[in-house]
Parts: structure tokens; sequence; C-alpha cells
């Protein structure tokens, strides 16, 4: 009895499974569609963080984690910047 070529089934399976991967995946949010100095850590802007937050597409690494600390900072204490920083800069070192 001949046994079937694993690697050449191994390749196939590989193939679809990086198929559907990337049909499931939504695009990325392109780096120059939101300016993270100007929207999070220097004047902070609820509303273009929250639309950030809400987007469905996949953002370059870090960006909406960090995001969201500095929003919860905001909401919690919006006059405190140095609040907003710390925890912007905790979530980017965790």
């Amino acid at each position: 009895m001949k046994r079937p070529d694993s690697r050449a089934k191994a390749a196939e399976v590989w193939l679809k499974f990086d198929a559907e991967l990337k049909r499931q995946q939504s695009p990325e949010l392109p780096i120059e569609e939101f300016n993270f100095r100007d929207s999070v850590w220097e004047v902070f802007d609820p509303v273009s963080v929250a639309e950030v937050l809400l987007d469905k597409r996949r953002a370059f690494f870090g960006l909406k984690e960090t995001a969201l600390q500095g929003y919860t900072a905001w909401i919690i204490r919006p006059d405190k910047l140095r609040l907003r920083r710390n925890a912007i800069a905790l979530a980017a070192i965790s």
C-alpha cells in the first residue's frame, strides 16, 4: 500500500488555511490615517480616538491598546494630561 505524500497534503492544507485567514481578515488601518501624536499624546481628541477604537480594520501594532488606555484615563480625569500619558506609556511597555 502506497502512503500518501504528507508534504503535498500539508502544503495543500496550509494554502487553504492561509486563503481562509486572508479572506476573514479586514484590511489594515493605514498609519497615515491616524496621527497618534496629535490625537492622543499632545491634544487629546476623544472623537478621533473613539473612531479608531470602533474601526473594524486592524491597526498597526499597539495603536488600539494604547489609545484605549489614554481614552480610559481621559474619561476618568479629562483635565490630567500626566495621568493620560502615564496610562499610554504603561500600555506601550506592557
